[in-house]
Formats: structure tokens, C-alpha cells, sequence
């Protein structure tokens, strides 16, 4: 596997670090992170503290820190340990869950009034999609996608295939802290990152990157916890709030998660402009799926679709994304008909395997 920033995305990536510290680590020259430069993956087996994080800025739109792991992947360094050094007790993120792949984004927002009904994640393509499977297992994966994602714009068959949810409803974990000026986190990163050479280098003191807590379970706040994405739905007409209203009511973590989904799934469908994401908040959106089997780069929708099916060929060369994006309002009027030019990134990194490289190469060759 092969991790790089999105090119063309308009992502800068700062500097990579551990989660227990705040200086970069150091590159072989002054170069900097360059648009095609590899970036680490975790593989769940790291030490408390020694998670790979990746600290990135997107022009205009958002400043934050992103954690991958992703079951099994070699470790991101040669030399770094398979497992927890002798003396310290083992301990697999993987171990018990039915996850392959988890990744956390925590950070803030640079534009004010960014309406969180316009905010997508999900895969979008440049290039139309390889040999697909029958279409009835198409269908039925598409309808599964959907069940899960009532806003789902999905178009395989296009120019620039894609598909999309909101990105409140669709991520597994959503937290949002309220910081007050002068809270912010401050940290002299100490790299060999030139900051002076950033256009943007203010961004350091409106967010300096996540402390060492991005690695740590991730629990979705109660709709009354001052964290809850919830807090910004007081002024709405939103008619989906949960029912449950004592902060001492033990609410399970499906439940929790299913109320923010409803919610947000119908402030997206009406396509409201408020709520609205703060920039003086920091939000933390956690995502983990289990569909995907990185080792052999396959797709598992169950028996009833005929099992796993590789992704090479039916990605036609192309890598998959982690991402998300502001998709302006008219856009989503007819999501079938869009092309990439109607989102605006606010992280965006591309997932390589080996196996979509020999097909890429010679995609390139034939244009």
C-alpha cells in the first residue's frame, strides 16, 4: 500500500509526527513535502504514543491532523518494530473488531459559514470506471450503500465516477470543542519544515496539529455534552433531535450514532444552510469500515453479491480516496451530471495498492 496526498487537491502537507510529539520528523533534505511524497500508514501494533500522524493544511478551507490505520499494512518505517517492545504489554487496535481500516481527521474549519449540508465524503474518480461487475450485483450494491447512506449520490457509469454522502452523517464519530481565543494549542514544531516558505504560515497559531488524544477511543459525545455536534441544531427547524433528553441517560454508542445520522441526513436532504461549521471549534471526525480487504484490495459486500471482488481493474488504474470536500449548493441538484470541478477539498489522500499499477502504467501509455 501506498499512501500520497490527492494532486491538484490543494492539500499542503506540513510535516509528519509522532502522536506523543510536537516536532516533525526529519527529511532527508529541505525539500519539503512534495504533492507525490509517500505518507505513513498505521497498522494498529504501535506503541501508546507512536502513531504516525500527519499534519496538512487546505488552502482557505482547513487546517488539521490526520491518523490512518489500516489492518496489516507494513510498518511505515523498515526498521520500526512489528509488535510492542519486549516488556510492555502486546496490543493490537485490530484485535476484536471487525474493522480493516480506521482514519481520524481532527482539525478546523478556515471559512466561516460552511453549511454542513454541503460538506461530502466518499470516492470520486477523474477517469471512467473499469469492467464492472454484472449489473444486478451493482444494483444490489448500490441499494446496500444506500440503506446505509439515504444520501448517497452515486454515478459508476459516468466520465468521472463517483459516489457521496454528508460528511456529518456518514462519519462514525463526530466531536466538536469550543475553544476560546487565546485556548489554542501553541507548540514550536521544530522541524526541518520551513514555515516561512508557507503562504499560510499564520495557520500555526490558529491550529499548531492534534495532541497525542487522536490515537485514543473515540466516544460519541450525549446530545447535551458541549461537545456534541448536536449543539449547533438549537436554532434550527431540524425535527429529528433525539428523544432522550437527561444528560444522565445512559444512551448506547449505535444509539448515539444513528440519532446524528437521522439528523443530519435530513438537514442535508433539505439541503439547509445552517447549521454551519465554527472556526473557532475544533471537530474530530472519525471513520472505520470493514468492507474492504487492503491485503488483497477486494470488495466483500457478503455471499449474497457473490463475495469479494478485486478493486483493480474495477477502478480502471486508479487509487482509492480518503476525502472530503465542500460541494457547492447547485451541484447537488444533479449529482449524475457533475464533475469534480463542483468540490472543494478539505483533505483529500489517494490509497495506492500494487496491483493498480500496472493497469495505471498502461492506461497512461494508451492516451
Amino acid at each position: 500500500l501506498l499512501l500520497r496526498p490527492t494532486p491538484n487537491s490543494g492539500m499542503i502537507v506540513r510535516g509528519i509526527r509522532y502522536a506523543n510529539e510536537t516536532e516533525f520528523l526529519k527529511l532527508p533534505s529541505r525539500s519539503g513535502y512534495n504533492p507525490g511524497c509517500t505518507l505513513p500508514i498505521n497498522n494498529g501494533l504501535e506503541r501508546p504514543g507512536r502513531c504516525l500522524i500527519i499534519d496538512f493544511e487546505t488552502t482557505g478551507l482547513f487546517v488539521g491532523s490526520a491518523l490512518l490505520r489500516i489492518k496489516s499494512t507494513k510498518p511505515a518505517f523498515t526498521n520500526a518494530p512489528k509488535s510492542f517492545e519486549e516488556g510492555i504489554a502486546p496490543s493490537d487496535y485490530f484485535e476484536g473488531k471487525k474493522r480493516t481500516f480506521q482514519a481520524i481527521i481532527r482539525g478546523k474549519f478556515l471559512s466561516p459559514n460552511i453549511p454542513m449540508s454541503e460538506c461530502v465524503t466518499g470516492q470520486v474518480f477523474d477517469h471512467p470506471a473499469g469492467k464492472l461487475p454484472a449489473r444486478w450485483i451493482v444494483s444490489g450494491a448500490v441499494k446496500i450503500i444506500s440503506h446505509l447512506a439515504p444520501q448517497l449520490q452515486a454515478n459508476f457509469r459516468g466520465q468521472s465516477p463517483r459516489f457521496l454522502s454528508p460528511l456529518v452523517s456518514t462519519a462514525q464519530c463526530v466531536i466538536a470543542e469550543s475553544q476560546s481565543p487565546g485556548e489554542e494549542k501553541k507548540f514550536d514544531n521544530g522541524s526541518d519544515f520551513d514555515k516561512h516558505e508557507h503562504e499560510n504560515n499564520n495557520l500555526y497559531s490558529i491550529y499548531p496539529g492534534s495532541d497525542s488524544t487522536i490515537e485514543s477511543s473515540m466516544k460519541e459525545p450525549h446530545c447535551n455534552d458541549p461537545r456534541s455536534i448536536f449543539q449547533g441544531l438549537h436554532n434550527t427547524h431540524v425535527t429529528s433531535i433525539p428523544s432522550y433528553s437527561s444528560s444522565n441517560e445512559k444512551v448506547s454508542e449505535k444509539k448515539k450514532r444513528k440519532a446524528r445520522k437521522n439528523a443530519f441526513d435530513e438537514i442535508s436532504a433539505l439541503k439547509m444552510k445552517t447549521p454551519t461549521f465554527d472556526t473557532s471549534t475544533e471537530y474530530t471526525f472519525e471513520f472505520f469500515q470493514h468492507m474492504i480487504s487492503f491485503d488483497e484490495f477486494a470488495l466483500d459486500f457478503g455471499k449474497v453479491l457473490g463475495g469479494p471482488r478485486s478493486l483493480a481493474h474495477v477502478l480502471n488504474g486508479q487509487p482509492l480516496k480518503y476525502m472530503a470536500a465542500h460541494q457547492s449548493s447547485s451541484s447537488t441538484k444533479n449529482p449524475g451530471k457533475s464533475s469534480g470541478n463542483d468540490l472543494k477539498p478539505l483533505w483529500s489522500f489517494d490509497i495506492w495498492h500494487e496491483s493498480l499499477y500496472p493497469i495505471a502504467i498502461t492506461n497512461t501509455h494508451n492516451k
